[in-house]
């Protein structure tokens, strides 16, 4: 059997052992481990969780002398700490430096001295935040003087500054030794190899910190890394039922950083991160019973939370490729599983009245064939030839036309007219509010939807040329001063107004969803992602008006 196959299997082995020893010989409290979690508490320990892979990102890209975005970092990142949470024997360091390499502005040698590093920089300020929170905690509990304590933690402090030391500010130093050592200890065979000349380019990048100031800043990231870990672990914690005091979780948050680094760990840490945090909770005076379900409600949050932000880095990437509307719609396979425009759409016609609509800007024509299903005649005018020819290209009997609103003449009036996303593209909404409503009927009805919270204006508005996010008092004041009465207006899609914060607000990334919008036939995750989508603006955003979301609906009547 291969070696890899035999540690699979002891992995395996030692997760059921784990497991049977804790359920034989402790009395778990499985009605703790049922989710029995304070939410408003797990809500703020996912802040904390993502201000510490924020910052890990920002100290990843100081290191590698801002040769990537900080939204790419973060994206790595995030990606990195998942598998890193969830394959075992540490191989999800890998993922770092496989991701990395994706950028080629960044050489192997620095991705693996810059995760070498960050390793380095985080068990030092672990061990200087441990030592002294046990000298505090334990001496009484463990039956020894706090100078004992101090003195052998501080011991261990001193040994890692004087090795990272010796490497870091004696670089040609320890490049010498390991030269004149590597062929004493390595066969000539190994010294041939890649391996090798890997090690002797991390130790030449570690020169990088060489200066005090460099070194200083590398050290203030990592502390403020170990703070925002350490309030994520004390936060969720309490979500749990296991209320430390914050001096307590300075020692206690050491635990998990241990049971992650663990070189021999099973799947998913399973077991083992529970005995290890367990162990700690049990030092500070806990019971095992209470332990035991405090590691579990810690470990089923960390999992949770890792695999919410690698979903985000994962599945809401910036896009290399449309950057417009038009670009964007072109990349569509099925334009009606698309969950956001074909959920709005539907929306929008539940409130449409009358026998005729006039859709203005009316992009593929999605709304124009759903309106078409539901027996309405129907009208659209759209600026741009090419999502003209789109709307054509799926059914050639709407009839479009390609104009602009402000060009537009008729001597026709409609009994509902549309605005889907259209008012935030025109620099003079004001003056186009005022033609839209001068094509209704009376008693006709318009309805608009607009992004909400200008706030909120980020890279992704910047990108499709936005004027304007709008507040929704302000747009329905547009509406009555020109003699029209709000007969409904709501938030929608609530469900990314948080990812749409962090992605387009704070990482400015720009992203079109292109991976699970518009019907792809291409990836099981990708077409589970959208149904799940799909599913939840239907079923939920549809029917409720949840208060708050990244879009604004408007009905007024004249």
């Amino acid at each position: 059997m291969s070696a890899r196959f035999l540690k699979i299997l002891g992995s395996l082995a030692l997760t059921a052992f784990v497991f049977y020893f804790l359920f034989t010989r402790f009395d778990i409290d499985f009605e703790r481990l049922n989710f029995d979690l304070d939410w408003t508490l797990v809500v703020v320990a996912t802040f904390f969780y993502y201000v510490a892979l924020l910052l890990k990102a920002a100290r990843f890209r100081f290191f590698l002398e801002n040769k990537i975005t900080l939204s790419q970092m973060f994206s790595i990142v995030a990606s990195h700490s998942f598998w890193n949470n969830i394959l075992p024997f540490r191989s999800g360091e890998l993922s770092y430096l496989y991701l990395l390499r994706k950028h080629v502005a960044v050489g192997a040698g620095e991705g693996i001295s810059s995760l070498v590093l960050a390793r380095v920089f985080d068990a030092l300020v672990v061990l200087i935040f441990f030592v002294f929170s046990a000298s505090f905690l334990l001496p009484q509990a463990l039956a020894f003087s706090p100078s004992l304590g101090a003195s052998v933690g501080i011991g261990f402090v001193a040994l890692v500054i004087l090795g990272s030391g010796v490497v870091i500010f004696w670089n040609k130093a320890a490049l010498n030794i390991f030269d004149f050592l590597s062929p004493m200890f390595l066969p000539q065979s190994i010294l041939k190899k890649t391996i090798v000349k890997k090690i002797h380019e991390v130790l030449v990048s570690f020169s990088r910190v060489k200066s005090p100031k460099t070194f200083s800043h590398f050290f203030l990231f990592s502390v403020c890394v170990w703070i925002a870990d350490m309030l994520f672990v004390w936060t969720a914690l309490r979500a749990g039922g296991v209320m430390l005091p914050l001096g307590s979780a300075f020692f206690m948050a050491a635990f998990p950083v241990a049971a992650v680094m663990l070189p021999l760990q099973n799947p998913a840490g399973l077991g083992t991160f529970e005995g290890v945090v367990a162990g700690g909770l049990i030092l500070l005076g806990a019971t095992p019973e209470a332990a035991f379900g405090g590691g579990f409600m810690l470990h089923i949050q960390l999992l949770l939370v890792s695999l919410l932000f690698f979903c985000i880095a994962r599945f809401m990437k910036p896009s290399e490729k449309s950057r417009t509307h038009t670009e964007f719609y072109a990349t569509f396979e099925n334009p009606e599983k698309d969950f956001r425009n074909a959920n709005l759409s539907a929306l929008l016609l539940e409130f449409a009245t009358g026998k005729n609509i006039l859709d203005i800007g009316s992009g593929n024509g999605l709304l124009l064939r759903l309106a078409k299903k539901k027996g309405f005649l129907v009208f659209g005018i759209e600026m741009d030839e090419k999502l003209v020819q789109l709307s054509k290209k799926y059914d050639p009997l709407v009839s479009v036309t390609t104009t602009t609103l402000e060009a537009y003449e008729t001597k026709d009036k409609f009994d509902t007219v549309i605005l889907e996303d259209v008012l935030e593209c025109i620099k003079d909404d004001r003056l186009a509010i005022a033609k839209a409503v001068s094509l209704v009927k009376t008693g006709g009805r318009i309805i608009v939807s607009v992004p909400a919270y200008p706030w909120l204006f980020g890279s992704r508005d910047r990108m499709l040329g936005y004027f304007r996010r709008y507040n929704l008092g302000e747009i329905s004041r547009h509406f009555e001063e020109l003699g029209f009465s709000v007969v409904k207006r709501r938030y929608w899609n609530s469900l990314l107004l948080i990812p749409y914060f962090l992605l387009y607000k704070v990482l400015k990334n720009e992203s079109h969803f292109e991976k699970i919008r518009g019907g792809s036939k291409e990836g099981f995750l990708k077409r589970l992602v959208s149904a799940i989508f799909r599913y939840w603006f239907k079923n939920i955003e549809n029917k409720y008006n949840i208060g708050f979301g990244l879009t604004i609906v408007l009905v007024a009547e004249k």
